[in-house]
């Protein structure tokens, strides 16, 4: 018989679980959404530091899409060629249509390096660096992004991929 997890007792497991709920709309209604959401802001500006997990997500607002889906991608020609970007991702291509291949990860390169990051990694930056230990990033983007964020640098990103 399934039985309900322990609540989380760490101070950053409650606050994944209030942003959880909060974020999925559930946790009630919208004052005990509006509370957690307080609440979570708490632990928040209370906390010594500031460990950030982005993925492909993250750099929608730049301009890039995210990498899995139907597609999905920032590359144009995808959808007449009716290819998933995931698809054409594959070293494959290099083999099979070169000329596709360079001309995807052309683009890609471009994209990625020419990108700017958007506001919402300047404002978890400056969150995290008015905090005693600062701020710190695990992503599995290549963009590049939170290593160009201004007071972040690549020192304090860890990228895998």
């Amino acid at each position: 018989r399934p039985t309900e997890p322990p609540a989380p007792s760490h101070p950053c497991m409650r606050l994944v679980s209030m942003a959880a709920a909060a974020a999925a709309g559930t946790g009630g209604d919208r004052e005990g959404r509006a509370a957690a959401l307080r609440a979570a802001a708490e632990v928040i500006r209370e906390a010594d530091a500031l460990l950030i997990c982005t993925g492909a997500g993250m750099g929608v607002d730049s301009g890039l899409g995210t990498f899995r889906g139907k597609m999905a991608g920032v590359w144009p020609p995808l959808r007449a060629l009716k290819k998933d970007f995931s698809e054409l991702s594959s070293p494959v291509w290099f083999e099979e249509d070169p000329r596709l291949a360079w001309a995807f990860w052309h683009f890609r390169h471009q994209a990625y390096t020419k990108g700017a990051p958007h506001a919402g990694y300047d404002i978890l930056a400056r969150w995290g660096q008015s905090m005693r230990h600062g701020f710190f990033s695990v992503t599995s983007n290549i963009d590049g992004h939170w290593a160009r964020t201004p007071g972040v640098g690549e020192p304090k990103v860890y990228e895998c991929h």
